[in-house]
């Protein structure tokens, strides 16, 4: 029995390789993809690694952004892609291949846990079709190829670990260590990207008490995991929810609400573009679709279903009664047909009146729980369909392999094309968005970083980080990410401006003793400065927000050993 396990072990090893090779080969080309997002995300990372080498392990304020006048970008920003692909950069790698590992590494981890989570609840054929299902799936790919969303496609990661751990926790009876991973999942989730995690909270939730069978015990433990997670993250998510006001984000959410009409995709338009991809080879920037295996799911399943209504399989292979088999395949089709409902015109009315979903911004998101919830039905209802198993398998890999040959740019960029300033608009060079202006500061004027920016592009010269209003002389000065100085000497009383914008958080000591900072008209730090000889300091401070955010993060470190003490000394019995 033994040699007949490994032997299943090796046989799914070797054909995972061979399924994620043509899905994963593409991303390593020598040069820079020129997608949406990906050279806005590089010229980031370079800022990030920066502040990380200054000692700022909690990286906040991006000095280079804007043309070296910075933005408090990742006080609202998600943070784990950054710190992930940093740590190869640090390593050694360069930004393209740091790159290229961090997304070859969410593609292998979406296949993985996806299996886990089909193979659990019905064995390692469902384990396949879900797992390829959800890798090839043009949306989760489109991520990749074409808009490289570093959030986004991190996101795809963790549905299905949360759900596999949710069934081991079940299983061990509440043990404190599935606990902890489930919390730490959950945790990590909350800082791969906001967006997901406000689309899919209430879907994993439910998904989890109807595996628990709505079974009181494990449920409030599965919700407590989340709890608990949102607690630990208070340090990023409180400073984002109600710091947001201070930055331009709020203004570009009602912008873009105002367009919403035209981010609807109808299923027509899904059909007719995953249609066209196949036919041509190539995915273009608005082929939004959840491809067609899973858009067969539409009418395959009630058909599937009514037709196995009276069996009794249990979920997993092992003849282990793990839930409610129909209510939870119910579960997941009601779930999936409302996502899918929310991505099309007919839905505008939801949108309209739940006000909360305007932080989803663009309903296409909402193929993303598609995608998870139509891979994961897929593998659940083919698994023992031999036949019906291999051609969903093979179509997932024709609708999906075209969007690796993305129409995108090429780009011959190395690590000194990111080191350059940070340009506002545009990358240098190129027609892609650098993505800037939605976190700024909200007092900057937009005019005059256009201004700074012409005269640069011109000749090629930045304003200096300090400018006094009358002459003098600057003995020494020093301009990191998160900390500045600069020692003068004025025959008289002086005003210093400081090429980096004016936020909340910069505080100003002049010889030990605190001055005040107030902003230009076009929101740089400006400060009245004594005659004489003097050291002037500025340094990004945290907030009383963030102080309590830190506090909090730090009582939930606190609670959750408590926990764990807890669940070691108590016996549950679900």
């Amino acid at each position: 029995m033994k040699n007949i396990r490994d032997k299943k072990r090796i046989l799914i090893l070797v054909l995972s390789t061979v399924i994620l090779i043509p899905v994963m080969l593409p991303l390593f080309s020598p040069n820079v993809y020129g997608t949406a997002d990906g050279l806005a995300h590089k010229f980031r990372l370079m800022s990030f690694t920066r502040s990380l080498t200054e000692g700022n392990l909690r990286v906040r304020w991006l000095s280079d952004q804007a043309l070296n006048f910075g933005s408090p970008i990742f006080l609202f920003n998600y943070l784990l892609p950054y710190y992930v692909t940093s740590i190869f950069k640090l390593s050694g790698f360069d930004i393209r291949a740091s790159v290229q590992i961090y997304q070859g590494l969410t593609l292998v981890m979406s296949f993985i846990f996806m299996f886990l989570l089909a193979e659990k609840l019905r064995g390692k054929t469902a384990g396949i079709i879900a797992a390829v299902v959800y890798t090839y799936a043009p949306y989760h790919l489109l991520t990749i190829y074409l808009y490289e969303g570093w959030g986004e496609m991190t996101a795809f990661v963790y549905p299905p670990l949360i759900l596999y751990l949710a069934l081991r926790l079940k299983e061990t009876q509440g043990k404190a260590i599935p606990f902890v991973l489930l919390t730490l999942s959950w945790f990590l989730f909350i800082l791969s990207h906001n967006v997901s995690v406000l689309i899919y909270t209430p879907i994993l939730l439910l998904l989890g008490a109807t595996l628990y069978r709505f079974t009181l015990a494990p449920m409030l433990l599965y919700i407590n995991s989340f709890i608990s997670a949102s607690i630990i993250s208070s340090f990023f998510t409180l400073p984002a929810i109600f710091l947001n006001n201070l930055t331009a984000y709020p203004s570009l959410i009602s912008k873009e609400m105002g367009m919403r009409g035209s981010y609807y995709k109808s299923l027509e338009i899904q059909l007719m573009t995953s249609l066209e991809t196949i036919k041509t080879g190539i995915a273009k920037y608005y082929d939004f679709t959840a491809g067609l295996p899973i858009l067969f799911l539409i009418l395959l399943f009630p058909a599937i279903y009514l037709l196995t209504r009276r069996r009794k399989t249990p979920f997993n292979g092992k003849g282990q009664n793990t839930g409610n088999n129909k209510v939870f395949l119910l579960a997941l089709y009601i779930l999936f047909i409302l996502c899918l409902f929310l991505t099309t015109l007919q839905s505008d009315f939801i949108w309209s009146k739940l006000t909360f979903l305007k932080f989803i911004v663009y309903p296409f998101r909402m193929l993303s729980p598609v995608t998870f919830l139509g891979s994961l039905l897929a593998g659940l209802l083919f698994f023992g369909r031999r036949q019906a198993a291999v051609i969903i398998v093979i179509l997932a890999v024709i609708a999906g392999y075209p969007y690796t040959k993305a129409w995108v740019e090429i780009f011959p960029f190395g690590d000194d094309y990111f080191s350059q300033p940070q340009t506002f608009l545009l990358a240098p060079g190129t027609l892609k968005n650098m993505a800037t202006a939605e976190f700024l500061p909200v007092n900057v004027s937009i005019p005059y970083i256009l201004e700074v920016e012409k005269n640069y592009l011109e000749t090629g010269k930045l304003p200096e980080k300090f400018e006094f209003l009358q002459p003098v002389k600057i003995n020494r000065q020093e301009t990191g990410v998160e900390k500045l100085s600069v020692e003068y000497s004025s025959p008289s009383d002086n005003t210093l401006t400081v090429n980096s914008f004016y936020f909340p958080n910069w505080k100003a000591i002049i010889d030990n003793k605190e001055a005040a900072i107030r902003n230009d008209p076009n929101g740089r730090m400006q400060i009245q400065i004594p005659a004489g000889r003097h050291l002037v300091k500025l340094y990004f401070s945290y907030s009383q927000t963030e102080k309590v955010a830190n506090m909090i993060t730090i009582a939930g470190l606190l609670i959750l050993g408590g926990e764990l003490i807890w669940l070691r000394k108590l016996k549950l019995r679900f």
